[in-house]
């Protein structure tokens, strides 16, 4: 190959947003933490057997109620810094510590869950009481 004398217009392709294939008779709701199952489809984040990873969150609502895997994605944020509500004990000390997919909305310290499912890592607890009254709300960062 000959090195380039002209400019060239390359493609390029942002990683901070995927489009990810949805999971057979899967229904995320917009903002809803997303998990990859152990075959690479989306669903609903929680603590479940064979999930890959929930460090996404869906950006929209993707309904796959009636369809096979993959007949609709949903894009999601696979990078940013979001506030999430923990359901462990968290301190001041807990900043760093990675957390772990509880369910859609909510993540938990390694103690307080079965299967690891990392979501990301605090970066800042805030100590305002949050909207269900439990658990606090802190902020995590999903890049993986």
């Amino acid at each position: 190959m000959t090195a380039i004398t002209n400019d060239v217009n390359r493609l390029r392709k942002g990683d901070e947003i995927v489009s990810l294939p949805v999971k057979a008779g899967e229904k995320i709701p917009g903002g809803a933490i997303v998990t990859l199952n152990g075959g690479g489809y989306a669903q609903n984040g929680g603590d479940v057997a064979g999930a890959k990873s929930s460090r996404f969150i869906a950006i929209e609502p993707a309904d796959n109620t009636l369809g096979q895997n993959g007949d609709t994605t949903v894009l999601c944020f696979r990078k940013n810094i979001f506030k999430i509500l923990c359901s462990s004990a968290i301190t001041q000390s807990s900043i760093g510590s990675k957390v772990y997919s509880k369910d859609n909305t909510t993540v938990a310290l390694a103690a307080d869950v079965t299967y690891d499912i990392e979501a990301g890592v605090i970066t800042e607890i805030d100590s305002a009481t949050t909207q269900s009254g439990v658990g606090t709300e802190c902020w995590i960062n999903i890049a993986g």
